[in-house]
């Protein structure tokens, strides 16, 4: 049973009946979703982690039925979860969705109460709370994160270092980042 399964799909209520294959393929492209999130939080594992995160969120890009899904996913695994690098890796991942597209109408204020409750810190949940209002107001993407993207909108969105394993001169390009790197952080002089 998807995160979502009581509402449904926004593509499916333009019909006036719903097919059990409809419901169907909901349910697989679901678990896909599903199996995703739980790569890129660490929880199964995966080689590459943000290729998972770039598959799961173009899918909801190109599926609006399956955004409410994704957004439920990720907070579902944000909730009570004991494994702090799986709950912070949650967090990022919120953070790419909201840069790829803003959660439903119906869902939005569900989405901000949360991370207004469950944000660790103030400067996580003022990063969010600013992701999710460019999200929902600002320009729209015009294409999917790709797996590239991933960590440097995290980086950019947190405003937190990408990674060590993102700095390497072959797999990251500073001078060609689509999004400019964070700033470098504040040192204090004794």
């Amino acid at each position: 049973v998807t995160a979502t399964a009581t509402m449904m799909p926004t593509t499916m209520t333009t019909t006036t009946t719903t097919t059990a294959k409809d419901w169907k393929t909901y349910d697989r492209k679901a678990t896909i979703l599903f199996k995703c999130v739980l790569g890129f939080l660490g929880d199964t594992k995966h080689p590459y982690p943000e290729q998972l995160a770039a598959e799961a969120l173009a899918l909801a890009f190109a599926e609006p039925s399956l955004r409410v899904e994704v957004y439920a996913q990720i907070l579902k695994q944000l909730t009570e979860n004991p494994v702090a690098a799986s709950v912070d890796q949650g967090w990022s991942l919120l953070a790419a969705a909201f840069a790829s597209f803003p959660p439903p109408p119906a869902f939005e204020n569900h989405v901000a109460r949360f991370v207004k409750q469950h944000a660790s810190d103030d400067k996580l949940r003022d990063a969010l709370t600013a992701a999710l209002y460019v999200g929902v107001y600002g320009e729209r993407r015009t294409h999917p994160l790709t797996s590239d993207d991933i960590p440097k909108v995290i980086a950019h969105t947190l405003n937190s270092d990408i990674s060590a394993r993102y700095l390497d001169a072959d797999t990251v390009d500073a001078t060609n980042a689509s999004l400019s790197p964070p700033p470098p952080p504040k040192t204090t002089t004794v």
